[in-house]
Order: structure tokens, then sequence, then C-alpha cells
């Protein structure tokens, strides 16, 4: 395999550090290119070797090619990037929220119905917004969420400024 510049310099700076500290390593990613130019990704770890007068002669590790998995991280990073510029592009207010009513996630729009800063919602509780009643409804829907059931209902959200804003809800559950 060989290395461009850029990896060769993360390798010696390993080597470097195992003089330096005699120790474990790993795991090390290093972006290899074989001899028919395909590149491949290396994941290495490994203990030092020393020689009879203690200098580092080397390491004896493990290496096994990551690619395919390095591939699909970067595939999945490119769709989840996509789908949170979609959801922050929708002009309907978007929102994700866990079975105690925290706020996972909430696009511009669902920030404007709150009437709060865009990416200031997340881990803040519906309660917040709520009426005691209202929240009392929005459990019992949790419950129905809980249990698998698609819904539709309206709800009135109470601003920081007090204004009142009622909304029609469309929730489905999600399992992780």
């Amino acid at each position: 395999h060989d290395m461009s510049s850029e990896e060769r310099k993360k390798a010696e700076l390993l080597m470097t550090r195992l003089q330096e500290n005699p120790t474990p390593f790993g795991p090390v990613i290093l972006h290899l290119r074989r001899k028919d130019g395909e590149s491949v990704t290396m994941e290495t770890t490994g203990v030092p070797v020393w020689d009879e007068k203690k200098r580092l002669n080397g390491f004896r590790g493990i290496s096994r090619d990551v690619t395919e998995r390095e591939r699909m991280d970067a595939a999945l990073k490119a769709v989840e990037k996509r789908y949170r510029e979609i959801v922050a592009n929708l002009s309907g207010g978007v929102g994700i929220v866990d079975e105690d009513e925290k706020i996972l996630l909430a696009n511009p729009a669902f920030c404007a119905i709150l009437g709060i800063e865009e990416g200031t919602a997340e881990g803040r509780n519906l309660s917040s917004f709520l009426s005691a009643k209202e929240l009392e409804r929005t459990k019992e829907q949790t419950a129905r969420r809980i249990k698998g059931e698609i819904g539709w209902y309206k709800l009135t959200f109470r601003r920081p400024d007090g204004e009142e804003r009622v909304v029609s809800v469309m929730v489905t559950p999600q399992f992780d």
C-alpha cells in the first residue's frame, strides 16, 4: 500500500508517540492506495515491539479494511444532511418530541409557532408552551403514540410573549 505525505506524517507521528509513550494504541485510521490505484481505509490497533536495547522496533497489531464502512458512513451523513435541509426549509412546523414531551428536533417554522429563536427548541419540554389542560391532552396523545396510533388534533401553544397559537397537530409514532 502507498501513503500520501499526509498519511505518512500521521504514521510517523504514531511511531514517535510510541517511542515516547510505549503503550497500546488504536484505533488509528490511515487512508492508503493499493498498487492497482484503488483507495482503501485501514483501521489499525497494536502494541509496540522493542528490541533487546529497548529501542522501538515497530509494532504488532491488527489492521482491517474499513473502506466500505467509511463509504456507508459518508453516504448516511449525506442523506441525513439532505433530510435536515428538507425539514429546515418546510413552511410548516415540524417537531420530534420524545415520550417525556422533550423536543428532540424543531425546524424554524416550529420555532416560529412557539415564538422562540431558531435552534433553541431542542432539549426544551413542550410543557413550557402548554397550559396544564393542554399538557394533559398532549400526554394522553403521547400515550396513544406509544401504542403505535397515528393521530390528528388541535393544540394551543402559549408563546413566551403570552400570545396563544392554535395549531393542527398531525402525529405519527417513531420507534428506534
